[in-house]
Parts: C-alpha cells; sequence; structure tokens
C-alpha cells in the first residue's frame, strides 16, 4: 500500500494567484487483484483485475486540468503461460478493457475486448 501527497502553493497564495492554482488532491485511487494457479507441470493460469480513477476535475476550471481529473478505468483479464522446452515459452490473454474519462468530455470513452499472444525464447 502506498500514501503519497503533493502540496501547491493553493490557497496560500491568495488574490488572483487562486484563480488559476489548485489543490492537488486529484483523489487518485489504483488496484489490482492477482490470482495465479497451476495447470498442469507446464502450464500457468493467471486472472486478473485492475480498477484506476480519479473524481476531481472541475470543468469550469480550464487552468486546473494537470491537478484535475475524473475518470474511471477497468480492466479484467484471463492468461495461460505455457512452458514448451528449457528455451520457448508462450503465453496468451485474452480480456474486457472499459474507460470513462469525464475529464476529455467523454471524447476519448472506449471499452472493449483485448488480447494477445507471445512466444518468447531463451538464449
Amino acid at each position: 500500500m502506498v500514501y503519497a501527497t503533493i502540496q501547491t502553493a493553493y490557497p496560500r497564495a491568495g488574490g488572483l494567484a487562486n484563480a488559476v492554482l489548485r489543490n492537488a488532491d486529484n483523489n487518485y485511487s489504483n488496484g489490482s487483484l492477482v490470482a495465479g494457479f497451476v495447470l498442469a507441470k507446464n502450464t500457468d493460469a493467471q486472472l486478473q483485475y485492475t480498477l484506476s480513477r480519479a473524481n476531481n476535475f472541475d470543468p469550469a476550471i480550464v487552468a486546473s486540468q494537470s491537478y484535475g481529473a475524473s475518470y474511471k478505468e477497468s480492466t479484467v483479464t484471463l492468461g495461460l503461460k505455457q512452458k514448451f522446452t528449457d528455451r520457448w515459452l508462450g503465453e496468451a490473454k485474452v480480456g474486457y478493457f472499459d474507460s470513462k474519462n469525464e475529464t476529455t468530455g467523454g471524447r476519448t470513452n472506449f471499452r472493449g475486448p483485448v488480447g494477445y499472444v507471445s512466444v518468447a525464447y531463451s538464449l
């Protein structure tokens, strides 16, 4: 677990400076759960869920873009890893990705399946 803070001159700057300065508290939350298990002597499986979000974007204040964000992204994946030989390793993963972003007015929202296959050779 990690806890981190960032401080800005807001609200100590006062006056007109407070119109462009904002508190750096973005209320970011990130988390993931991973479960892995052995299917066979040379085959492993992994189930993973991740969630990332922030919730303090104020659309009335464009200057706060770097310190204000509102989004939610989540993924769920299932992967298989197969050891073919001492030098050859294969991996496949399928899942689903969902992203909602109020900071961009919803213009970058997307969702859909994700998948990949890889083969690695060790020298």
